[in-house]
């Protein structure tokens, strides 16, 4: 479904004599002390908003990060990074992000209303970002924001990669960016966080970036933090290429906002520097939340309630998550559709309807559309 990416990372780890050059550049009795990744996670995070790129940490608490591609997968999740320890037990560390994402600068330049620092090219990205920001924003509740801005992602980029992922003079490469998903029109998985990343900061939702594994791949996401502190993950890409793969009706959405339920069946990440990372499925900020999937307490229930939806309230197109049904999985999703025929017709209504069946994990998820009713 996705293709492997591998970020880019240039490591210039510094020994003996050049650290302690280094280290003579900062005063280290005002540099943070960090004792869990969560923290550093939050701190880089923090600091990347602010336009900053180099972070002198004291670590403790058995915290290492020697190494960028830890420092990556953990913390950062940026297109390039330098790391430099020191020859002694004190914890101290220097990261480096050398290369950014552009995203950082568009939102700073939309936040701050001054465009001074943008060429060109992030010109014409601020352009685009700015007219879906505006138009998300008329929308009446923050779901409702968020889905258009990840519908928008969806609809404007096409899943593209390549295996040479180098920076070009000092920038990631476009389709590595919010530049080749909102101008281009393609990207990979980093330009499908790097879009969403921005047009949710600009509309004005807290955001970030996550790194790991999708079905054993190297691959990044996004996670969105809400008001009452709950945290979330919605991986664009995945959803994307799961639609494209499919048709666009089908798309039920399921990384969308998604917990630790739904995201570990298929993603693996250092799960605990997400602080208050909801758990279980919940109904708040799932799409759900906007009427677009009920979950029901069994297949054959969720069946007959997409026939109601169809017979009674004139629905097109509904969609049910469910516990796992082995009568009605995807390999019966004719048995599934024949069913929900049957109920239909109990109505006293005949139809034709087209039903898809995915399985995440222990849950079916039924998209039926309702193509013809007489």
């Amino acid at each position: 479904m996705i293709k492997n990416f591998l970020i880019t990372i240039i490591a210039l780890v510094i020994f003996s004599s050049q650290n302690i050059i280094y280290a003579a550049n900062y005063d280290w009795n005002r540099v943070p002390h960090i004792s869990s990744y969560a923290e550093l996670r939050n701190y880089v995070e923090q600091g990347r908003r602010q336009g900053k790129k180099t972070f002198p940490v004291i670590l403790e608490n058995g915290l290492n990060l020697t190494e960028p591609t830890e420092f990556i997968e953990k913390i950062a999740s940026a297109p390039m990074v330098r790391t430099s320890h020191f020859n002694d037990d004190s914890g101290r560390r220097v990261f480096d992000i050398e290369v950014e994402y552009p995203s950082i600068k568009i939102v700073n330049a939309y936040l701050k209303n001054d465009v001074a620092l943008l060429d060109n090219e992030e010109l014409k990205l601020l352009k685009i970002a700015t007219e879906i920001v505006n138009k998300a924003k008329k929308l009446n509740s923050e779901i409702a924001q968020e889905l258009y801005i990840y519908n928008q992602i969806c609809q404007r980029v096409t899943y593209y990669d390549e295996d040479d992922k180098s920076p070009v003079n000092g920038k990631a490469k476009n389709f590595c960016t919010a530049i080749g998903a909102l101008i281009d029109g393609k990207a990979n998985c980093q330009g499908y966080t790097d879009a969403f990343y921005m047009l949710c900061r600009m509309c004005g939702f807290n955001v970030s970036r996550i790194s790991g594994k999708l079905n054993g791949d190297a691959h990044i996401w996004n996670t969105i933090t809400f008001d009452d502190g709950k945290t979330y993950c919605v991986d664009v890409t995945d959803g994307d290429t799961r639609m494209q793969n499919i048709k666009a009706f089908d798309n039920t959405y399921i990384y969308f906002n998604a917990p630790l339920e739904i995201m570990q069946i298929n993603h693996a990440a250092a799960w605990d520097m997400l602080t208050n990372f909801q758990r279980t499925i919940d109904e708040k900020y799932s799409y759900r939340a906007l009427n677009g999937l009920a979950q029901t307490r069994s297949a054959e229930v969720g069946l007959k309630l997409i026939a109601k939806k169809f017979a009674q309230e004139n629905r097109q197109i509904f969609c049910v998550m469910t516990p796992q049904d082995r009568k009605f999985s995807k390999r019966n999703s004719q048995r599934a559709a024949d069913f929900i025929a049957q109920e239909i017709a109990a109505y006293g209504v005949s139809s034709q309807i087209t039903l898809s069946v995915q399985e995440i994990g222990k849950y079916l998820f039924f998209m039926a559309k309702l193509n013809n009713r007489r």
